[in-house]
């Protein structure tokens, strides 16, 4: 059975199968957080375990896995203390890419006509967030795993304007199929973010140009592959900085 084929098959399952290692349900938990939870470790008994003064979504033979769904930052004190604790941690990190938008009337509950986003996300989106926890992305122990997962996301109508759409906020993200996933490890890994036609020195324009990305996502994502050891400053041109990837990176790429 495929990973696609996998994550079907408990996508079809009652919410009710989906359970925490203490045999609670998922009322009080994001479906999408416990999809991906019993995705990654199907058995239940390994889910929300104790590691020491903390409660981890999965631990299994020392190797802490904590499911992100909002913002990395939080994980920053988890990340020090199961380090220190001598745990090693796998981050796994949910990214839209195709996804429906599901507007819902907050007053009647009525929910609105589905429809499908313009933008089609990518692995370049973790770079915001991955931002976040740059400086544990070189620590030995460390590891993130990117999946990419198509999902409906269900708002409230309860922000500005006409429509009432802008600054809304978001309700829930149910998932409805698996993309691509990507394991971050070693600095090797991290080559995914370089395109195929960076092949020296480049600036942080250049690389999103050949990216297809905006430059303020760019910026972060050069920290972020400075942090990870794949990349490193090569002086300047002008007043912008220059990159390069690693000499002995070159040949894995």
């Amino acid at each position: 059975m495929t990973d696609s084929e996998r994550f079907s098959e408990l996508l079809s399952l009652p919410k009710s199968s989906l359970k925490t290692g203490s045999g609670v349900g998922i009322l009080g938990e994001k479906y999408l957080h416990a999809v991906l939870k019993s995705f990654f470790e199907p058995e239940p008994a390994f889910h929300e375990q104790k590691a020491g003064r903390f409660t981890a979504d999965i631990l299994r033979d020392g190797i802490v896995t904590e499911i992100q769904t909002r913002s990395l930052d939080k994980l920053r004190p988890k990340l020090d203390y199961y380090l220190c604790e001598g745990y090693r941690v796998r981050v796994v990190l949910p990214l839209p890419r195709i996804k429906w938008l599901i507007w819902v009337d907050p007053e009647t509950g009525e929910l609105g006509s589905k429809r499908r986003s313009g933008r089609r996300g990518s692995f370049y989106d973790a770079f915001w967030e991955l931002y976040k926890i740059k400086d544990y992305l070189g620590r030995e122990g460390v590891s993130v795993c990117l999946v990419l997962v198509d999902l409906d996301e269900y708002r409230w109508l309860n922000g500005f304007g006409r429509t009432r759409k802008r600054r809304s906020t978001r309700m829930e993200r149910r998932p409805v199929g698996l993309g691509e996933t990507a394991e971050l490890i070693c600095p090797e890994d991290y080559g995914l973010f370089i395109p195929k036609s960076i092949f020296s020195e480049f600036t942080a324009d250049e690389f999103a140009l050949a990216a297809g990305i905006a430059a303020k996502y760019a910026w972060s994502g050069l920290k972020v592959l400075e942090a990870a050891g794949c990349i490193e400053l090569a002086g300047k041109r002008g007043r912008k900085n220059l990159y390069r990837i690693k000499d002995d990176l070159l040949p894995l790429m």
